[in-house]
């Protein structure tokens, strides 16, 4: 099973069929081999959660930073209620980003 570690927490389970999103401070996600080491980290400090996702069909782990998800059951607010959403005033602006980093493999 390959590991899955987000802001330094490792998330023991995770199955490559699984889904799950981390809520913030979410500094940084990573996919880890088997034996621990790591293999990729994402640096998303600015983002409040982080989606980490995989299909079963396919041979993959997705790392992604996000700012709003779907709504709660029973959420019958607006736009702006919903947790996570970010606003800008008219003309507002707002750099955001993120960066990957991919570690060598061990011979």
């Amino acid at each position: 099973m390959t590991g899955v570690r987000v802001s330094n927490r490792r998330i023991y389970g995770f199955r490559p069929s699984g889904f799950g999103v981390y809520s913030g401070p979410v500094y940084s996600g990573g996919i880890e081999l088997p034996d621990g080491s790591p293999f990729v980290t994402m640096h998303c400090e600015q983002f409040p959660l982080l989606a980490v996702w995989a299909n079963p069909a396919g041979p993959f782990i997705c790392l992604e930073p996000w700012f709003g998800r779907t709504d709660d059951a029973g959420f019958s607010g607006t736009l702006a209620e919903k947790p996570g959403m970010q606003t800008l005033v008219p003309g507002g602006y707002r750099e955001i980003s993120y960066s990957i980093e991919f570690h060598p493999l061990s011979s």
